[in-house]
C-alpha cells in the first residue's frame, strides 16, 4: 500500500528561488497577498522586492542613458553635463534638483561603483542602501571605494540603512584615515542656512 503525497513546493520556495525577472514577476501576478499566509506571504513581499530594485536597476540605467543622449543617434556623449537632467525633468516631471540626484546615482551605479548596481540589478540591494553606498564613499578614491563596496554588498541586504552607514564609516576610516576629515570639510562646503520670517 502507498500513499501518495503532494511533494510539490509551495509559493515560498518557488518565489525564492525565481530571479527578478519575467518568471517572477508572472508568479506574483498569479497570486494574491490575501491568499497567503506565514513564510508563503514573507516569500510574497522579499519577491516583490527583488522585482522592485530591478526595476530601479533598469530605471537608472535608462536615465543615464538619456542624460548622454543625442538627437537622432544611438552613440551617448561620454558623460553627463549640466543639461543632463533637463531631459529627465521633461520625461518624468521631475524637479531639477531629484534629477540631479537620481543622475548622481546612475552615473555611481553604472561607472563609479558598478557592484552596487550589479545588485540592484540582481534584486540584493534597495535603492536607500545604494544609495547610501554611493553617497557616503564619494570621498574616497574610486578603489577605496569599490573595496568598501566589496567588503560591504554581501551582508549590507541584512542591514538596516543606519548600521550600514556606520560600516561603511568603520571600513571607510580603516583605509584612509583622513576620509572623515575630507568628508566633514564638504559637508561645511556644501552647507547652507535659510532664513524664513516666522
Amino acid at each position: 500500500m502507498s500513499i501518495d503525497q503532494d511533494v510539490r513546493p509551495g509559493p515560498a520556495a518557488l518565489l525564492d528561488a525565481f530571479a527578478p525577472g519575467e518568471e517572477l514577476v508572472g508568479a506574483l501576478e498569479c497570486l494574491s497577498p490575501a491568499a497567503l499566509t506565514g513564510e508563503d506571504l514573507a516569500a510574497y513581499v522579499r519577491a516583490c522586492a527583488r522585482v522592485q530594485n530591478r526595476g530601479t536597476a533598469r530605471l537608472l540605467e535608462g536615465m543615464h542613458h538619456l542624460g548622454r543622449a543625442q538627437a537622432d543617434r544611438t552613440d551617448r556623449r561620454a558623460e553627463l553635463d549640466e543639461f543632463s537632467g533637463d531631459e529627465v525633468c521633461a520625461v518624468l516631471g521631475w524637479s531639477r534638483t531629484m534629477a540631479g540626484r537620481k543622475l548622481d546615482l546612475a552615473e555611481d551605479v553604472a561607472v563609479r561603483l558598478p557592484q552596487v548596481g550589479e545588485a540592484l540589478w540582481e534584486g540584493r540591494l534597495d535603492e536607500p542602501k545604494a544609495l547610501r553606498l554611493c553617497e557616503w564613499t564619494r570621498d574616497l578614491a574610486d578603489d577605496h571605494a569599490r573595496h568598501v563596496c566589496q567588503v560591504l554588498l554581501p551582508e549590507a541586504s541584512e542591514l538596516p540603512v543606519g548600521e550600514l552607514i556606520r560600516r561603511i564609516e568603520q571600513t571607510a576610516a580603516a583605509l584612509d584615515p583622513e576620509w572623515a576629515k575630507r568628508r566633514q570639510k564638504r559637508a561645511e562646503q556644501n552647507a547652507r542656512v535659510i532664513l524664513s520670517p516666522n
